[in-house]
């Protein structure tokens, strides 16, 4: 089919673009409003506890959200801080 019939990417955006994406801030708002399904490509989040690629914390939020009973300060800190590793490293890689 044409490519007017395409979904846009929002609706299947690899993990590693959207962490790399929404670490720049300009771009976060703009992110956030179009993006509709990531797609955890490599590392599953919820098959283990800790990633590599990033964006864990977005895939946790939603899932203690819907499961707060599983839900603590120090979970939601260590996913918070496995992101913010990831976007220092890509920072770096970019300079």
């Amino acid at each position: 089919m044409p490519s007017a019939h395409r979904l846009p990417c929002g609706y299947n955006m690899h993990d590693f673009i959207f962490q790399f994406l929404r670490g720049n801030p300009s771009l976060r708002a703009q992110l956030e409003r179009e993006v509709k399904v990531v797609h955890y490509a490599v590392q599953k989040p919820w098959l283990v506890k800790t990633t590599l690629s990033g964006g864990s914390e977005v895939w946790w939020d939603m899932y203690y959200g819907a499961h707060p009973e599983d839900s603590s300060s120090w979970k939601r800190r260590l996913h918070s801080t496995e992101d913010w590793s990831f976007d220092k490293l890509v920072a770096t890689l970019c300079e």
